[in-house]
């Protein structure tokens, strides 16, 4: 009997894996969350190492320990910490699950697994293995929309080191494909690199494109038709406050 519930759970977690993680809003009660993770600790510490279920398991739990840390790490600095230190344990366990899973994740899927593995990297301050795990996916145009997140999370670490010089090829990466996410970020981003390198007139033609171009007006960039209202209004603050300091 237990057996069978076992796989009824397995069943209904794979087919919410579709759903994503962040399904778990802030406000909604935790409890939910720890009870789902709960049974699917014991779910996947009971299957055997050659079961097929054992990689779908392994990649859900993942998820979800990695979303639990996010919206732990989100209440401990909305209460003003100084070393913020909440969803640590889960982020590194989540990592170890990653890890055990990707040599048996569908090829179509590793380059989403391996970049999130990245993003656990960089919160875990292990910013060479994220930087690593990066340009692996990067440099493999099989990985689709993976590698252009790569790139995007390159950039994204050297833009904030203001390495804008070697940040701006990673955006122009992320701007040739059409079908990456966040194109509307990397193009703002972008535009930044050129006025911080004192290309004033392709920043600021940059920020027109943006301001002209649908697709590109949320940060997202895939929300079709529909622009980020406050994206927009930032981005035509900049435009105006350097169209004011550009030479006439």
């Amino acid at each position: 009997m237990k057996a069978v519930q076992g796989w009824i759970l397995v069943v209904t977690l794979l087919m919410l894996g579709g759903l994503s993680p962040r399904a778990f809003s802030v406000s909604e009660n935790s409890s939910t969350q720890d009870l789902l993770i709960e049974k699917l600790e014991h779910v996947y510490k009971n299957l055997a190492p050659d079961d097929s279920s054992k990689t779908p398991v392994t990649l859900r739990l993942a998820d979800l320990l990695a979303e639990r840390a996010r919206v732990a790490s989100m209440k401990d600095l909305d209460s003003g910490c100084t070393v913020c230190t909440a969803g640590e344990q889960d982020r590194a366990r989540a990592l170890r699950l990653y890890e055990e899973a990707l040599p048996k994740t569908p090829v179509s899927s590793r380059g989403r697994v391996m970049v999130q593995m990245g993003h656990l990297f960089e919160l875990l301050g292990r910013e060479k293995e994220a930087i690593a795990n990066y340009e692996t996916i990067a440099k493999d145009t099989a990985n689709g929309s993976a590698s252009a997140d790569a790139y995007l999370s390159l950039a994204e670490i050297q833009f904030k080191k203001n390495r804008f010089k070697e940040a701006k090829p990673a955006y122009e990466k992320v701007m040739s494909d059409s079908k990456a996410g966040s194109r509307g970020l990397a193009a703002y981003r972008l535009a930044w690199c050129e006025l911080n390198l004192g290309e004033i007139d392709r920043g600021l033609s940059q920020l027109k494109t943006i301001l002209s171009t649908r697709e590109l007006q949320s940060k997202s960039g895939v929300a079709e038709g529909q622009a980020d209202k406050q994206f927009v209004e930032e981005v035509s603050r900049d435009l105006a406050t350097w169209m004011a300091k550009a030479p006439v």
